[in-house]
Formats: C-alpha cells, sequence, structure tokens
C-alpha cells in the first residue's frame, strides 16, 4: 500500500531531475543537449504520474477507512476518475 514516505520520495525524485535539468539549461553554453533533456522530461512525467497515483491511492484507503466507520454506503469507481467521492485530508 502507498504511504505518505513514498510520496516524499516520489517528490525528492522528481525535484533532483528538475534541478538535473536546470543545470542543463544553465550552464550549456548555447549547447543543448536535447535527447538529456527528452530523457529528463520524461522521468519528471513518469515520476509524476506515479506521484498522482500515490495520492489517489492514499485517498480511495482514507475514505474506505471512513465509508467503514461511519457506515456509510461503500462507493465504486476511482476519486481521480470519476471526481465525485470526498478528498480526504492527511496530515504527514
Amino acid at each position: 500500500m502507498a504511504s505518505v514516505k513514498d510520496a516524499q520520495k516520489l517528490v525528492t525524485h522528481v525535484e533532483t531531475a528538475l534541478s538535473d535539468m536546470k543545470d542543463a539549461l544553465r550552464g550549456n553554453d548555447g549547447d543543448l543537449d536535447f535527447e538529456r533533456l527528452a530523457g529528463l522530461a520524461d522521468e519528471i512525467g513518469e515520476r509524476a504520474d506515479a506521484l498522482a497515483e500515490t495520492f489517489s491511492s492514499l485517498n480511495e484507503v482514507l475514505m474506505g477507512r471512513i465509508d467503514e466507520i461511519t457506515g456509510t454506503r461503500k462507493r465504486s469507481g476511482s476519486s481521480a476518475k470519476s471526481g465525485s467521492k470526498k478528498r480526504a485530508k492527511v496530515a504527514s
């Protein structure tokens, strides 16, 4: 199961890739390595997708638990896709 710690690790990976991209754009003396930049952009996109999945998973678990505790009816469908579920708030 995904955790807030997992999300923190993913954010760190995104920050590192963004820093690498900034460095590649800054210190290039007009000679850009577009293949490297494309790879970094792809990595950032993949990590961002994983981060969204992690938060969606955490929300589903927490909302499911709240539903169990309060006795509300179990909802179907993904909150990320349907947009109709309430979002759970998590303190880290």
